[in-house]
């Protein structure tokens, strides 16, 4: 199953992030369409992904070689 898909279908409609420049991120998730758009402003392709949807804010964890993001996930109504 394609990450983004996986995301949506939980129910979210946002993911927030730092990218390693330390510029934080904020998606639209109505807004991605493809899962190759997603991973493109993410700036990586994980080799493992862990999900949290547990936590008090839930996320998820992306890992290429050495390098973790953490993403924020957000359910609610964004304006279209």
């Amino acid at each position: 199953m394609e990450l983004l898909q996986f995301i949506k279908d939980e129910g979210y409609t946002e993911a927030r992030f730092v990218l390693i420049d330390g510029k934080g991120c904020c998606l639209n998730l109505h807004e991605i369409y493809t899962n190759d758009q997603f991973l493109h402003h993410l700036k990586l392709v994980p080799t493992l992904v862990h999900y949290f949807p547990l936590e008090r804010e839930p996320y998820i964890e992306c890992i290429e070689n050495e390098r973790t993001m953490k993403i924020k996930l957000i359910k609610g109504s964004v304006l279209i």
